[in-house]
């Protein structure tokens, strides 16, 4: 299973009770809780995560191993690459209209992070059976970390310099 997404970021940002007037991402400094659907692209972020979720329709299933039974309908989320090291602070959220399957092979892509959480990662958390490989460029270029389900710190060469990722 092989499925890629190029976010042309459609940013749907939300104010603190999450559902806000949309604005252009470029208008005020970035709000930290973002999520990017890999199907639609569309962007949704908010200041804080209660926000995020009010603003997001459906919202994803947080999926860990084991508890993948859900309707055809379900959103999921893939991972979370997080500000601070530790999986703290705020996140990016890549949700996808599937999970990883349990193969080594490359279930989904994300070719470019939307310019709101452009070189920000500092760590990371694969949901719904998925490891996460992030890279230092657009494109997948660049150094790479990874392939891991998660990790406490991207380490000192990509630390605030994460630009695509890729979910196996």
């Amino acid at each position: 299973m092989h499925r890629t997404a190029l976010i042309a970021v459609t940013a749907v940002l939300s104010a603190v009770a999450g559902l806000g007037t949309a604005t252009p991402a470029s208008a005020a400094a970035p709000l930290p809780y973002c999520s990017a659907s890999v199907d639609t692209g569309v962007v949704t972020c908010a200041a804080s995560e209660e926000g995020l979720r009010a603003a997001q329709q459906p919202v994803p299933h947080l999926a860990t191993s084991g508890t993948l039974a859900a309707a055809a309908s379900t959103t999921y989320v893939l991972g979370r690459l997080y500000d601070d090291a530790n999986r703290t602070g705020a996140f990016f959220e890549i949700t996808a209209s599937g999970p990883c399957d349990t193969s080594s092979d490359l279930d989904w892509e994300l070719g470019a992070l939307p310019a709101v959480w452009q070189d920000r990662t500092s760590s990371f958390q694969g949901y719904s059976d998925c490891q996460i490989r992030v890279y230092e460029n657009n494109s997948f270029g660049g150094l790479t970390y990874g392939t891991y389900s998660s990790t406490n710190y991207v380490g000192d060469a990509l630390n605030d310099r994460t630009s695509s990722v890729r979910f196996y």
